[in-house]
């Protein structure tokens, strides 16, 4: 008499090679030599590569909703790379060590921000731009430009030292909060605060970001609930560079469908994609 065993259920594990530099900003689990990616594998591709920033000062909600939108469009099959800066890389690292001890001066502190993004360009943006995948990263060369603009550097030089080697995002999602309403959010995560993290820095780093705002930056209200802020960060990503794709998903036609309905205000969408997409 045969024993029948049950089939093993199959789990996809793809294995990628990468800059040990690249580890955490792929996945949070590190190794040496290898990164595992162990979501879901990639079922459906968009027409080309698109980016990604979420941006604010600290405190303001940004990782949150970086993280929210990730985890959406896993869910329905993109091929999303997500990342953050600094990275944790060398550069990268000797960034967040200053952060609670001595800042470095102005010059040094960009000069490292530069160094660690042009290997973060080279070896993990460009590539996944390149093969069409969903790039996601929490905070850009926007935050350079706000915090070392912060510590007297000019603004317009910086992003245009930045512009010249980075990817340009197709769209920035700025979450804007006040920054006392901030740091009562930091105060909350009994982390202690770092030296960036302060009312007069934030308050100038604020109104830096806040200049940066034109067709290509989603200013979002921050202070709302979660929830709330993520219908909002939908609305606008899925009315602006991913439009295409809404309108050929069979899956999103709901979604399309309210984005030519003009009874309703920005507000009302927002709450409606949240209903229709299930997601909070």
């Amino acid at each position: 008499m045969k024993t029948c065993r049950p089939r093993a259920k199959q789990v996809s594990v793809i294995v990628f090679s990468l800059p040990e530099s690249t580890f955490s900003t792929v996945h949070p689990e590190r190794s040496r030599g290898t990164v595992l990616f162990l979501g879901p594998v990639p079922t459906q591709r968009l027409p080309r590569g698109v980016l990604l920033a979420f941006e604010g000062i600290d405190g303001s909600g940004k990782s949150t909703q970086a993280k929210k939108f990730v985890a959406w469009a896993q869910s329905i099959g993109l091929d999303v790379v997500s990342s953050r800066e600094p990275t944790d890389g060398p550069w990268g690292k000797k960034i967040r060590d200053a952060r609670f001890t001595a800042r470095m001066s102005p010059e040094d502190e960009l000069a490292a921000f530069i160094a660690d993004r042009k290997e973060h360009v080279a070896t993990l943006i460009k590539p996944a731009l390149e093969r069409g995948a969903l790039v996601v990263i929490d905070r850009y060369y926007y935050s350079t430009v706000a915090y070392q603009g912060a510590r007297g550097l000019d603004p317009a030089a910086l992003l245009q030292k930045n512009r010249a080697f980075a990817p340009v995002p197709d769209l920035v999602v700025l979450v804007d909060v006040e920054p006392k309403a901030a740091l009562e959010r930091i105060a909350t995560r009994g982390q202690g605060t770092d030296l960036f993290e302060n009312l007069a820095t934030l308050t100038k780093v604020r109104e830096l970001f806040l200049s940066l705002v034109d067709a290509h930056v989603a200013l979002i209200d921050g202070a709302r609930a979660p929830e709330v802020v993520f219908g909002d960060v939908l609305l606008r990503v899925l009315s602006g560079p991913l439009a295409g794709f809404v309108g050929e998903s069979d899956e999103l036609q709901p979604v399309a469908k309210l984005f030519e309905n003009d009874r309703l205000t920005p507000a009302q969408k927002a709450e409606r994609i949240r209903q229709v997409l299930k997601v909070g």
